[in-house]
């Protein structure tokens, strides 16, 4: 029995570190490599030499330790982060299945690659928007609260028709976006997920995060990051949710 719950914790640890992993190389290549395709099926290369990696370099966290850092085709160095971030990520999604609550470690993982990618590309990959879509609906179901997640949909399919309009309108307007459209899919999926009034306070506190971040930095006419302060007020409020509960709250 100690050897099984050893080898489900090791698992667990891998596939969060996998995961990073090619959350990380899609990070690095997003604006360079747009090919489906590639993202799926290309085998990863070394970042010095460009030669195609081995089945044995290809384990997180462990492939870096056992090779001492270095690459084995130019005995290079390897980048830290790689092993910082496949580390941090097979740490999370361990401890939320010691916890017995893998979904949550999964959209922690789902919000930090938001995150990164949304303060770096100012653009909210599909997929993530994708995937997170496919945590909401796999979390209700899972926790037989599906039928509430469809009382839900009126009020997400609302706000998002609104923000679909605000967007057009806008793009006629001013010739240009004022918010992207990655955003209004993350806020669907969002009150989708909490409903009323859960959802618009999930809104309300991503939009004052971002608006004191920018009278801190003073960058008034730059374009800033939304996607990412929602998915961080998503994040905060589904864990207070889930750990501390909202009975009183969503009563309102």
């Amino acid at each position: 029995m100690d050897i099984l719950i050893f080898v489900n914790f090791f698992l667990v640890f891998m596939i969060g570190a996998s995961l990073c992993s090619w959350i990380t190389y899609e990070f690095d290549n997003y604006e360079i490599d747009t090919s489906l395709r590639n993202k799926l099926f290309k085998r990863s290369k070394c970042d010095h030499c460009g030669e195609k990696l081995k089945w044995y370099n290809l384990f997180p966290v462990f492939s870096y330790l056992f090779q001492n850092g270095k690459s084995t085709c130019c005995n290079k160095q390897i980048n830290f982060k790689y092993l910082a971030l496949e580390g941090f990520a097979g740490v999370i999604l361990l401890l939320s299945f010691s916890l017995n609550s893998i979904y949550l470690g999964i959209i922690a993982l789902l919000v930090l690659a938001l995150v990164i990618f949304d303060e770096r590309y100012l653009e909210i990959p599909l997929w993530i928007n994708i995937a997170m879509l496919v945590w909401v609906l796999n979390y209700h179901q899972n926790n037989s609260s599906f039928e509430m997640m469809q009382n839900n949909f009126m009020f997400a399919l609302i706000v998002f028709a609104a923000l679909l309009l605000l967007y057009f309108i806008f793009l006629k307007v001013k010739g240009y976006a004022g918010f992207g459209l990655g955003d209004a899919i993350l806020i669907f999926s969002i009150c989708l997920h909490l409903g009323l009034p859960l959802g618009i306070y999930a809104i309300t506190l991503a939009s004052l995060g971002l608006l004191v971040k920018i009278l801190w930095v003073k960058r008034y006419k730059e374009q800033h990051a939304f996607g990412s302060w929602l998915g961080g007020s998503f994040l905060v409020i589904t864990l207070y949710q889930e750990f501390y509960g909202f009975a009183g709250l969503a009563s309102i």
